[in-house]
């Protein structure tokens, strides 16, 4: 088996990263090249949680703006539908129910 492949995650611990979830916090950076290549990095790892800190920071970035630029739209919607494949698949649930509950999880203040 090739070193560079990455175990699929189990459920334990994709179960594990729902509950940190809505503890993460991390504000990206204004710059939008800055921004974009650290996340492409991210991206690129197809790590789990670092998939999710594209996607929060994303959505959180905007709410604040009320828009996002084409890159950043893209990196969203990419890290949207990396994270929802792993989960999905780790969860044994639909991509649909996945993306509900990542909804819920990531709900950004608004009360």
């Amino acid at each position: 088996m090739d070193d560079t492949v990455r175990e699929p995650l189990s459920e334990s611990k994709a179960r594990e990263l729902l509950g940190e979830m809505s503890e993460i916090q991390e504000s990206l950076s204004k710059s939008w090249k800055i921004r974009s290549r650290k996340n492409q990095e991210r991206l690129a790892s197809g790590d789990p949680l670092q998939l999710y800190q594209v996607y929060r920071g994303l959505l959180e970035l905007r709410s604040q703006k009320g828009s996002l630029n084409n890159s950043d739209r893209k990196q969203l919607a990419l890290s949207l539908e990396l994270l929802t494949e792993e989960l999905a698949v780790a969860l044994d649930q639909s991509p649909e129910q996945v993306k509900e509950l990542l909804e819920r999880t990531t709900a950004l203040d608004a009360a």
